[in-house]
């Protein structure tokens, strides 16, 4: 347990740095992960060379047809207190998102 908490820790100081953002949220790129366990869409952001992984929960709210390998804007905020099966991401909560 104090494993998981440490962890948690860690992963949540790594998220702090800023992502690559403009002036109507973060850019990043729709990846189909249904093919491994408990998956389905993610976002992935690169940050200066480092790969930020996303889980949004609720991608099916907004009027988007998502395909593997499209160009996003996306506004969030975190949604720590979800679990995922996944786990290849951080947990989100999307305000907005469009097709870039």
């Amino acid at each position: 347990m104090v494993r998981i908490a440490v962890l948690s820790l860690l992963f949540y100081a790594g998220a702090c740095k800023t992502d690559v953002v403009d002036e109507k949220g973060v850019n990043g790129v729709l990846k189909d992960q249904s093919g491994l366990d408990g998956c389905g869409w993610i976002i992935e952001v690169n940050d200066n060379g480092s790969l930020k992984k996303y889980e949004p929960y609720n991608l099916s709210e907004f009027d988007i047809n998502p395909e593997d390998g499209m160009k996003v804007r996306f506004e969030y905020e975190s949604a720590s207190e979800m679990a995922s099966i996944c786990m290849v991401g951080e947990i989100i909560k999307l305000n907005s998102i469009e097709e870039k």
